[in-house]
């Protein structure tokens, strides 16, 4: 996780979903140690709020593993429509904007709850500065055994899944968010592969290879890399690496990636995957 900069931090808050899971909640907020309050998003009955159901079990659960953690004063309950993107959207975005104004660090839990809510809280954490989405993989399953899995989600032998019928599709909405600069990636993966083969990546080694790359001004490998090349390499890569907050200088002239420069090495412009032509694999 990347650390917030620019705004003083005065409390850890976490937000998640609640739906039928319990440690996917409760295990990170252990991890973080001194959360200060915790959100819990989940579905409640708008015809029958009070009445007793699977969802306020699993929502009660949580509470009460919490409560001698982090406070039942801490623990902030919101009520929401989990299955509804759009509505997940504006929860999730009005609980990071105000949180986030009031200079808290805020934790988003892109794991728990639904599929809905997952997405949302993604977005949103891309558009409000600051936010740490993470993500919680599962270690051991209540669910393993390929003879239950079978009687759960088959019916007379044939695979359905969880949901037996399904309603019509709805369109979501469109935010552009645009992705970096195709060269400014492949540069920062060519500075990468140098750094971890311990090759140079002196200005001219790099711009050699950005040359080969296709993605330097020019392709010509036997004129001599000059000043003018340099200070073009400055201000068009490394001042772009640098302010992203992709790179940290680490010496004199020497460049390291950060945790967040990993990711857009392994995220953007990568390879397209593997294909399989049902065809030709009969």
């Amino acid at each position: 996780m990347t650390e917030t900069r620019g705004m003083k931090v005065s409390k850890k808050v976490v937000v998640s979903c609640v739906v039928f899971d319990t440690w996917k909640v409760v295990a990170p907020i252990d991890y973080l140690q001194d959360a200060g309050k915790v959100y819990l998003i989940h579905w409640v009955s708008q015809k029958h709020p009070d009445r007793n159901t699977v969802y306020s079990d699993f929502f009660d659960q949580i509470v009460k593993m919490l409560s001698g953690k982090v406070g039942s004063e801490n623990i902030l309950e919101v009520r929401a429509e989990v299955y509804d993107f759009k509505r997940m959207l504006a929860t999730v975005l009005a609980i990071l904007n105000d949180e986030r104004s009031k200079g808290n660090e805020v934790f988003i839990n892109i794991s728990s709850g639904t599929s809905e809510y997952a997405a949302a809280a993604t977005l949103a954490a891309m558009m409000v500065p600051g936010v740490r989405p993470f993500t919680v993989k599962t270690d051991k399953w209540m669910i393993s055994e390929d003879r239950v899995l079978r009687e759960l989600y088959y019916d007379n032998g044939v695979p359905v899944g969880q949901s037996r019928s399904v309603r019509d599709p709805e369109d979501l909405p469109i935010f552009n968010i645009p992705i970096p600069d195709r060269s400014l990636v492949l540069g920062l993966r060519l500075l990468s592969s140098h750094i971890e083969a311990k090759k140079s990546s002196s200005y001219s080694s790099m711009i050699k290879e950005f040359k080969r790359a296709g993605i330097w001004r020019d392709d010509d490998l036997e004129r001599k890399v000059d000043q003018s090349d340099k200070m073009y390499y400055l201000r068009n890569f490394m001042d772009h690496w640098l302010a992203n907050g992709w790179v940290v200088k680490s010496g004199k002239r020497q460049l390291a990636l950060t945790e967040m420069g990993k990711h857009v090495t392994e995220i953007f412009y990568a390879e397209l995957p593997k294909v399989i032509s049902r065809e030709t694999s009969r």
